[in-house]
């Protein structure tokens, strides 16, 4: 067993951790260890200092290690590469001495009680560094200079195989500051960045990071809740057609939603059409103007749209009937006028369609049955109160004084029905009726041909019979450590 390089022991439920990495010493050759899940405790390393010269990969998240980050001790595994300690009881600041753990390149502490500033002197020795993990901690101040590209990412800027930068404040504390040195260059295409809550540029007036303007492979691009004003910029999107999220919520971009001007005309972009792999955007909670984009059209795969608490005016396009793909919708405090487009109906995986407190006219049209449609001018009977209109309140179409009918308490007179839709409308509607046994009928037989084709597969297959044999067995073994570690959690609070 002396040759050992790979070990896991994931969700063993260890009881006492000195034991175990007492143990480690008969795996002098380990490169790879893992307890994650192991319920572990006291202070990692406290006692017990495991020789293992050669390890690589240590994962130890999800346990209930305490005490300070034993930096020295971790200084020890000289090729470590990656380390978890992702939810854990950690406690006190990252002390400097991380920079002796030269041969990093993934890192996460998220998830424990770390707080105070993070080093001045420590992260940016780590050369090789690809992933830092910082999320749900108490961090406060500034990023350290060396974060140059953040914080001045400079010093990071060098970082050719840097991909991943994720920050997200819980307060109003922590500051990220992007634009000095003025005019550096980053080495490093990133592949994800967050920034949410983090007083992008505060001191210079809330600016777009110009470093932005050299990054070509974005997929993840979240700067969220940190007050960036200016026009929307068109040139991020132009240089970042692989984008799967872009997330500019709760800022003050005002102008119009990517639109360009050229020769005082208003131009849609050709790019727009290319981001084919976009499915979330949410710009809610800005200044935007204007119109809504009927080339939205063109994000097939989007399935969360949010371009609330804007000024956008004008018709809800029938074009937005093309997102087929789309799950929740919201058009919210805005100021748009004209009817609800019935096309909307066609969008059947549609949960959640949020159209309130616009000056939208008409009836509600019976397709929609996911709708929020509270503080228009919408008039008219509601429809009947079946499938999950039978779910709504009088609170849910409230502030549109022409309705009638349940749930509300006004009544619909003989006048209201002669208003509203001729014999050929209602012949139309009824187009849309269904025919339940049929329905039932289908969706019983795609059942039943799914399954026997999924059950075929696993006795033919012996490989992915294995694979969803180990899934099944993974799953059980997590919905039972997290009951486990819910009730010692809950018993604790009580005996105290």
């Amino acid at each position: 067993m002396s040759n050992l390089v790979h070990l896991n022991l994931d969700g063993t439920n260890f009881s006492l951790a000195d034991e175990v990495m007492r143990s480690m010493a008969a795996f002098p050759s380990l490169r790879f260890l893992s307890l994650e899940y192991s319920e572990l405790g006291g202070s990692l390393f406290a006692n017990e200092l495991p020789n293992l010269p050669d390890l690589e990969v240590l994962l130890l998240s999800f346990n209930n290690f305490n005490g300070t980050l034993p930096m020295e001790a971790l200084a020890s595994f000289h090729h470590l590469e990656v380390l978890d300690l992702t939810y854990n009881n950690f406690i006190g600041s990252i002390p400097s001495t991380i920079k002796l753990l030269s041969s990093l390149k993934v890192v996460s502490f998220a998830l424990n009680k770390l707080n105070g500033s993070l080093p001045h002197h420590g992260f940016c020795e780590l050369k090789n560094l690809h992933e830092l993990d910082l999320y749900g901690n108490m961090f406060d101040g500034n990023l350290p200079q060396c974060f140059n590209t953040l914080s001045s990412l400079n010093s990071f800027s060098n970082h050719t195989k840097l991909k991943v930068v994720q920050f997200i404040s819980n307060n109003d504390k922590f500051e990220v500051e992007t634009e000095e040195p003025i005019g550096w260059i980053p080495k490093f295409q990133l592949s994800v960045l967050v920034l949410s809550k983090c007083n992008i540029n505060k001191p210079k007036g809330t600016v777009l990071p110009g470093f932005l303007l050299m990054q070509h492979k974005l997929h993840i691009l979240d700067m969220s809740h940190n007050s960036i004003q200016g026009q929307f910029p068109n040139w991020l999107i132009e240089n970042n057609t692989m984008l799967e999220v872009l997330n500019l919520r709760n800022n003050l971009f005002s102008g119009t939603i990517m639109l360009s001007h050229k020769n005082q005309n208003i131009r849609i972009p050709k790019f727009l059409g290319e981001l084919s792999n976009l499915r979330i955007l949410l710009l809610g909670k800005n200044n935007f103007t204007g119109s809504i984009p009927k080339q939205l059209c063109r994000l097939t795969n989007v399935t969360l749209l949010d371009l609330s608490s804007n000024s956008l005016s004008g018709d809800i396009p029938d074009e937005l009937g093309l997102l087929t793909q789309i799950r929740i919708m919201n058009l919210s405090h805005n100021m748009l006028t004209g009817r609800i487009p019935l096309k909307l109906s066609n969008l059947t995986n549609m949960e959640s369609l949020d159209l309130s407190s616009n000056c939208l006219t008409g009836k509600v049209p019976q397709e929609l049955t996911k709708s929020a449609t509270a503080y228009n001018n919408l008039s008219g009977k509601l429809p009947e109160m079946k499938a999950q209109f039978s779910t709504f309140t009088k609170e849910s179409y409230q502030g549109n004084p022409l309705l009638c009918g349940p749930p509300l308490e006004k009544k619909c007179t003989t006048e209201s029905h002669k208003t509203y839709p001729s014999n050929k409308e209602e012949t139309y509607e009824q187009w849309y009726d269904v025919d339940l046994t049929s329905f039932y009928g289908s969706c019983g037989s795609t059942w039943f041909v799914f399954m026997f084709g999924f059950a075929t597969l696993l006795y033919i297959h012996p490989y992915w019979r294995r694979r969803w044999l180990d899934l099944v067995e993974e799953c059980m073994y997590t919905c039972y450590y997290y009951l486990c570690d819910l009730v010692r959690k809950l018993v604790m609070l009580f005996l105290k």
